[in-house]
This record gives C-alpha cells, sequence and structure tokens, in this order.
C-alpha cells in the first residue's frame, strides 16, 4: 500500500513538473514566435512608412515643375510680376526636393538609375520655362517662339512624369505588399499569443487543480491524523483516569469488606475515598459529555434565569462539596437579576474556573467571584491567587486535554478550560485571562444578557 501511495504521489509530482516545464516551454516558444512576427511587423511599418515617403517625394517634384509652367503661362499672358514668385520659389525648391529623393531612394538602385534620367530632363524643363520667361521679356509679340518652347516643354514634362509614375506604381505595389505582409504578421502575432496563452492558461489550470486536490487531500490526511491522534489521547486518557478512581473505589471496597477489626474512623476514611473517587469520575464524564454536546451544537437552550441567584448558589455547592480550604468571596455588581443563558452550560463555566482557582491555590488564600453587567453584558470574573499561567502555555490552554507540564502531578483532566470556552462560545461571548506566574490568574468571561 505504501508502493502504491509513492509510485502515484511521484507521478503526480512528475505531471506537476512536467505541467510547469511544458507551460514555460509554450511560453518561451510563444515569445520567440511573437517577437519574430513583432519585428517583422515594425519592419512592415518602416517600409510603409518609406514607400509613402517616396511617393511624397516625387509628388512634390511633379507638384514644383507644375507649379512653374503655370507661373510662366500666368506672367505671358498677363504680364504681372506676381506670377514670377511663383516661379522663382520653384526654382529655388526643386534642387532641395530632387536631393531629398535622391537620399530617401539611395538603396534601390533602380530608381537611383530613374533619377538619373530624370535629372537632365528637368534641367531642360527648367531652362526652357526660364527662356520663355526671357522672350516675354524681350519681345511680347513672339507667339511662334513660345509655342514652339511650349510644345517642346510639354514633351519633357511627359517624359518627366511617365518615369516618375512608374516610379511610384512601384512604391504602390511594394506599399500593398508590405501592409499585406504587416496585416498577415499581425494577425499572425495574436493568434500565437491566444493559442500559446489558452495553452498556457489550461496546462497551469491543470497543475493548479491537481496542486489544490493534494493540498485537500493532505489537510485531509493531517485532520485525520491528527482526530486519531487526540481519539488515542483521549482514550489513553480515559482509561488513566477512569484507572485511577476504580482502583482506589476497589480497594476501599476490599478494605470495607474486612473491615470487622477497623475502628470507625478507618472505615469512614475509606468510604470518603470511595465518594471522592466517584466524584472524580462524575466530573469527568460530566465534562466529556459537555465539551461533546457542546461541540456538536447539541442542548444549548437558553432560558431566562436569575444569575445572581444562581451564582449564589454554585458557590455555596462548591464550597461545600470541595472542603475548599480557600476563602471564597461573591461580589455581586450586576443592575441586571435575570438574563437569557443556559443554565447547565453556565454551570459548567462557574464550577470549572471555580474549581481550577481551588486546585491550583494554597491555602487559606482568597479567591474572588465578581459578577457584574455592562453594555448589555454578563461578566464573571474569577480571580485567585494561585500559581499563574506562563505567557507562552496561555495560547494553549483551552485546546482539549492540554495541562502545563507545572502541575502534571496535581488530579485533572485536561477537559475543564476546553468546556469552558466552548460553551462561552455557543452563548456569543467570550473569555480573556490575566496571569502571572506566582502571583495568581484572573479569567473574565462576557456572555450577552439576551
Amino acid at each position: 500500500m505504501k508502493k502504491i501511495l509513492l509510485s502515484k504521489w511521484s507521478s503526480e509530482k512528475k505531471f506537476i513538473a512536467s505541467g510547469f516545464g511544458i507551460a514555460i516551454l509554450i511560453i518561451c516558444i510563444v515569445s520567440t514566435i511573437s517577437l519574430q512576427y513583432t519585428t517583422q511587423l515594425f519592419k512592415g511599418q518602416k517600409q510603409i512608412e518609406h514607400s509613402y515617403q517616396v511617393i511624397q517625394a516625387f509628388d512634390a517634384i511633379i507638384n514644383t515643375l507644375r507649379d512653374a509652367e503655370r507661373a510662366r503661362r500666368g506672367y505671358i499672358i498677363t504680364s504681372k510680376e506676381l506670377y514670377l514668385e511663383t516661379y522663382n520659389n520653384a526654382f529655388a525648391t526643386i534642387d532641395g526636393q530632387f536631393n531629398y529623393a535622391l537620399n530617401i531612394t539611395a538603396n534601390n538602385d533602380q530608381q537611383q538609375k530613374q533619377l538619373a534620367i530624370i535629372a537632365p530632363l528637368i534641367t531642360k524643363r527648367l531652362a526652357l520655362i526660364k527662356k520663355s520667361i526671357e522672350l516675354h521679356k524681350q519681345d511680347k509679340s513672339n507667339t511662334a517662339e513660345q509655342i514652339a518652347l511650349t510644345d517642346r516643354g510639354i514633351l519633357l514634362h511627359d517624359q518627366i512624369w511617365h518615369i516618375i509614375t512608374e516610379i511610384e506604381t512601384q512604391e504602390k505595389s511594394l506599399l500593398e505588399r508590405s501592409s499585406a505582409e504587416s496585416a498577415a504578421n499581425y494577425k499572425a502575432t495574436i493568434f500565437m499569443v491566444v493559442v500559446g496563452s489558452g495553452c498556457t492558461f489550461l496546462l497551469l489550470f491543470a497543475v493548479y487543480l491537481l496542486l489544490h486536490h493534494q493540498i485537500v487531500k493532505r489537510r485531509r490526511t493531517e485532520t485525520i491524523l491528527r482526530e486519531s491522534k487526540r481519539k488515542t489521547q483521549f482514550f489513553s486518557m480515559i482509561s488513566h483516569e477512569f484507572r485511577t478512581p476504580l482502583s482506589t473505589i476497589l480497594i476501599s471496597a476490599q478494605v470495607l469488606e474486612n473491615c470487622q477489626e477497623y475502628s470507625e474512623a478507618k472505615k469512614l476514611k475509606n468510604l470518603q475515598r470511595i465518594q471522592s473517587a466517584a466524584k472524580n469520575m462524575t466530573q469527568l464524564i460530566t465534562d466529556i459529555l459537555t465539551l461533546t454536546r457542546a461541540e456538536a451544537g447539541l442542548d444549548f437552550q437558553p432560558k431566562s434565569l436569575d444569575i445572581e441567584k444562581l451564582c449564589d448558589s454554585l458557590i455555596e455547592d462548591i464550597e461545600f462539596s470541595s472542603g475548599a480550604k480557600q476563602n471564597i468571596f461573591f461580589i455581586s455588581e450586576c443592575q441586571t437579576k435575570f438574563v437569557n443563558v443556559d443554565e447547565k452550560m453556565l454551570r459548567s463555566i462557574i464550577n470549572n474556573l471555580v474549581y481550577n482557582a481551588i486546585k491550583y491555590s494554597p491555602d487559606e488564600s482568597d479567591i474572588y467571584f465578581t459578577l457584574s453587567g455592562k453594555m448589555g453584558q454578563v461578566i464573571l470574573q474569577i480571580q485567585d491567587q494561585g500559581i499563574g499561567i506562563d505567557l507562552e502555555e496561555q495560547k494553549y490552554i483551552y485546546e482539549a486535554f492540554y495541562r502545563s507540564k507545572k502541575v502534571a502531578d496535581l488530579p485533572g483532566t485536561g477537559l475543564g478550560l476546553a468546556v469552558v470556552n466552548k460553551c462561552v462560545e455557543l452563548h456569543g461571548g467570550s473569555i480573556t485571562l490575566a496571569s502571572q506566574v506566582g502571583v495568581g490568574s484572573t479569567f473574565t468571561v462576557k456572555i450577552p444578557k439576551n
């Protein structure tokens, strides 16, 4: 069985490790491919921007030539100097525009060759425009020469325009291809990220489910082991606690059976031993039943009762039954007499706290039981001058069967404070402790009045 469990655990560990490994591998693959697609996407975007720049550069050249031609015609028709400004601006900007076109097409040999063809054509075109303007300044009536210059200019302009149109057609084709590639790369990147993330999520979710299952199973196993330990501890404690009083009862009964020659005092002493042992057994059974029923929420039946009268009666019973050698003082400061509580559980609370104060306090010391009320609560406070409880041990005292090493030689089950705590919880109240070793302890119980 152990080998099977180890094998199963080993396979689950392998699955978890493999799951994490595959998830990391998928993330690395997705990241690498996404990086490649993203790089191509940026590259395509730069190509698109470059194509737009090339198209705009050649559009600027052809537009400048057109502006120069329009300025020439306007001047020849109207003789207004205003048109010469446009002409001069065109001449001033054309060189810069051409050089810019050369720079942005430096990596394209074909376009560089086409620009080399265009350059002399532009020079000739501008020279014809200039000659036409100069001719008009000298002889406005020379129409035949102007027509000849215009025809030659149109021919040059068409040649330039055809070459530029060819360049722009190439760039637009490249632009469409780059745009399509960028769109495809973008879709591929999104697809890889979505698919990769989905696969990674599913793997990690599967690993999470397995880990969650392991944690739940481990907690369940720990709970079972803890409960098993508590049961073992419980049965061990029960057998030990019952064995002692039963042995006392048995021995005392045997002594009484053969007591003809014993004095009345010795007989009475043995009877008292039997009574004391029986009381211890009764208290043990009562604590066990109270704790069990309290943990299950059974028999919690609050009702209205006179709490001052109940506390006073309980203190008298405890003093009588325990034969306490301490001085027990009951102080009532409660304005409200009737409160809504469970009588049996309240008795368990008071009995356990007062009996503990008696058990762990020296003879002739004072024990104060104060009953008060405040802010809709009933406050029970038991103060003793006993051995006190160490600060480190205070967080364990409400656990069932817990007993301090300092009191290991004193009779007790370790159930009393567990019973008190559970009964207080069922009332919706609280219990606090203020204690100093060698000085004493003060338990304060606060329970809602209703």
